[in-house]
């Protein structure tokens, strides 16, 4: 086990968890009726939603690495010295 690598890796999945879960309660919110019609009308909310999106696709892509590095330090064995 390589508790570095699974520390950073946990790290990094809470922080990205986070991130993607602000994107995503805007997204939902401007995907109602009412925030359709404020999005056709207004350029801000259009941009607000698509920064929204990046967010939640930032944070899946994040969660998905740290993740990977969690796995891999929970699976790798520690260094030996020779």
């Amino acid at each position: 086990m390589r508790v570095g690598f699974l520390v950073i890796g946990i790290l990094i999945m809470i922080i990205s968890a986070l991130i993607a879960y602000r994107g995503y309660t805007v997204v939902r919110e401007l995907q109602t009726p009412l925030g359709q019609i404020g999005r056709a009308l207004s350029p801000e909310l259009r941009e607000n939603y698509e920064r929204a999106h990046l967010y939640v696709y930032g944070g899946i892509i994040g969660f998905i690495i740290g993740l990977g590095l969690t796995i891999y330090g929970a699976a790798a064995k520690r260094k030996t010295s020779t």
